[in-house]
């Protein structure tokens, strides 16, 4: 699971105080939570990601699409590439 695209499923803007790498449930334990709303479970997030839409699977040809649809995560992708 991409936790970062099922976050972006329950909602937009979310204030995460660390980066999200190893996208585990234990990562996602530990994650500082800066948002003034309450930090999904990782059932949450499992649930929320197994309802995905197909078109949320961006193919890494598609990292604008990513970026313009996702633009708070766009820091965990560029992460990912080292850029």
């Amino acid at each position: 699971m991409d936790t970062a695209i099922a976050l972006s499923l329950l909602g937009s803007d979310w204030d995460l105080g660390s980066p999200i790498v190893d996208h585990t449930q234990e990562e996602w334990e530990l994650v500082r939570w800066w948002d003034s709303r309450p930090k999904p479970s990782w059932d949450d997030l499992t649930l929320a990601w197994a309802s995905r839409p197909a078109e949320a699977d961006y193919p890494i040809g598609e990292v604008d699409k990513f970026i313009t649809e996702y633009p708070t995560l766009s820091w965990v992708l560029l992460e990912k590439l080292n850029l």
